[in-house]
C-alpha cells in the first residue's frame, strides 16, 4: 500500500469509476460485466481496484489517521454533493463511526500486546483492543471500493470498510469548496431543518430531489452518514428501525432535528 495522491475530478478517475461501476452494477442491479485486462489496469492506476490484499488493518488505520480530522472529512463532504462524487463524502461516515466505537484508537499509538490473546491466538492490542498490526487479512476491498463510489458506502461501522474508506480518503486530493458547492450544502441543512415532524429519513430523502444531484439511495446514505457523526440527533427510541440504515438515521424523525453543536463543530465554517 503506498503514499500516492489521487485526483478524482482528472478525466482517467471519471473513466475509472465508471468502469468500476460497471463491474459490478447493470441496469437490473448487482452484478455487471468482465472488465478487459486493459480497463481493470486503468482502474488499478486510478486507485478504484485492487485484487486480493493481504493487509494488516490496524497499520492500515494508523496510516489513514495521520491524515484524518473532522474538518477535512466535513470539507470531502462539502465538495462531495454539487458534482455527484459519493466517494468524498463516505469519510464522514467513517469518521463518526471510528470515533465513536474505537475512541481509544485516537489518537494513533503504538501497538501493546495484551496479556491474553484472542480465541485465534492472534495478539490484540491493549490499548484499543484490535489485532496486531502482524496479524493480516485478506480484504475484497474491490466492492468495498464499488460501494463507496456508487453510494459513498453502506458499511461504515464495518471495522474493515472504515479502515479501507478512511484509508483511501487520506490518499484523495480535495479541492477547495466553491461558493456553489457552500450552497447546495447549506440545502440540505436547511431542508433536514424544514422536515416535518413525522418525516423518516427515507421520507425527507424522496422529498429532498433536486437539493443536490442524486438518486434516492445516495440521499438516503447522506441522511445515514450524517447520522454516523451524530449530526442527525439521536432520539434513543425503543421501537425499531423502520430501514436498513444503520445509523440513528434509522430511527431519526423530523422532529427530532439536527445536534446543531455537532453540526457546527464538523462544518462551523460551511453552516
Amino acid at each position: 500500500m503506498n503514499g500516492q495522491c489521487f485526483d478524482p475530478f482528472r478525466p482517467a478517475a471519471v473513466n475509472a469509476r465508471k468502469l468500476l461501476c460497471a463491474a459490478y452494477w447493470s441496469a437490473n442491479g448487482w452484478g455487471g460485466r468482465q472488465l478487459s485486462p486493459e480497463e481493470a489496469a486503468i482502474c488499478r492506476a486510478e486507485g478504484y481496484l485492487f485484487g486480493p490484499v493481504d493487509v494488516a488493518l490496524h497499520s492500515l488505520l494508523e496510516e489513514a489517521l495521520r491524515h484524518a480530522s473532522a474538518r477535512r472529512v466535513a470539507h470531502g463532504f462539502v465538495v462531495s454533493l454539487r458534482p455527484r462524487l459519493p466517494e468524498l463524502r463516505s469519510a464522514l461516515g467513517s469518521f463518526g463511526c471510528m470515533r465513536e466505537s474505537y475512541p481509544q484508537a485516537w489518537p494513533s499509538h503504538a501497538f501493546a500486546p495484551a496479556a491474553e490473546t484472542s480465541k485465534s491466538g492472534i495478539p490484540k492490542c491493549a490499548v484499543c483492543g484490535m489485532y496486531s498490526p502482524r496479524a493480516c487479512a485478506f480484504e475484497d476491498f474491490d466492492v468495498l471500493s464499488f460501494e463507496r463510489v456508487k453510494w459513498g458506502g453502506v458499511r461504515h461501522s464495518s471495522f474493515s470498510y472504515a479502515c479501507f474508506d478512511l484509508w483511501r480518503f487520506s490518499q484523495t486530493l480535495l479541492p477547495e469548496p466553491t461558493l456553489e458547492d457552500v450552497a447546495v450544502f447549506r440545502s440540505l441543512i436547511s431542508a433536514i431543518r424544514c422536515a416535518d415532524p413525522a418525516d423518516t429519513a427515507p421520507r425527507l430523502a424522496r422529498k429532498m430531489k433536486g437539493v443536490f444531484p442524486s438518486a434516492q439511495a445516495e440521499r438516503v446514505q447522506v441522511l445515514d452518514i450524517l447520522g454516523h457523526c451524530g449530526i442527525l440527533r439521536d432520539a434513543h427510541r425503543e421501537f425499531p428501525s423502520r430501514s436498513d440504515m444503520a445509523s440513528a438515521a434509522g430511527y431519526w424523525r423530523g422532529a427530532d432535528g439536527l445536534d446543531e453543536h455537532r453540526l457546527h463543530a464538523y462544518f462551523g465554517e460551511w453552516v
